[in-house]
């Protein structure tokens, strides 16, 4: 969802009718915790473009 928002920066203004995130962090975690998570994950490549190149960040 990031990233189509970051492409297509109208898709913000869709309405979800859901009122509250079904997931949500754990209080024994912060958001740094999730992002280092990410930031390492992206380091090994897990993650990558919609060809299959590896993801630019």
């Amino acid at each position: 969802m990031i990233c189509l928002q970051l492409k297509y920066p109208g898709i913000r203004t869709v309405h979800i009718s859901c009122s509250h995130s079904l997931l949500k962090i754990s209080g024994r975690f912060t958001n740094f915790d999730l992002m280092e998570v990410i930031a390492a994950m992206s380091a090994v490549g897990f993650f990558c473009q919609q060809d299959d190149s590896p993801a630019k960040m």
